[in-house]
């Protein structure tokens, strides 16, 4: 499980032992959401695949079946680099909500 601006490798040892770990808090979440929100968050992670990949991350992965985009050290993508900061920045705000609590958009 690997969220945008995040810089960890998700198959380090680490973080794998820590989703193993806390696996049993997430059982039940998918089913939490309604159909229609599961389709327009789908909708919306695509447009922003779609939006990283014309900003210059062409190996940007679509989302992963449960939300996120799998990224890290074997994807080949640095999300510590320069032109993925621009990516994400351009892309962002016009195509996926802000990440964080609700009123800790920057604004």
């Amino acid at each position: 499980m690997t969220y945008l601006g995040n810089s960890y490798d998700p198959g380090s040892p680490t973080v794998e032992a820590a989703d193993q770990a806390c696996r049993r808090y997430a059982a039940g979440l998918a089913t939490q959401v309604s159909a229609g929100v599961a389709a327009e968050m789908l909708t919306r992670q695509l447009e922003y695949a779609r939006c990283m990949r014309s900003h210059g991350i062409t190996t940007f992965p679509d989302p992963s079946p449960n939300g996120g985009f799998p990224i890290g050290s074997r994807s080949g993508i640095d999300p510590g680099s320069p032109i993925y900061d621009l990516a994400q920045k351009a892309c962002q705000g016009s195509t996926f909500p802000p990440l964080g609590p609700p009123g800790d958009d920057g604004s």
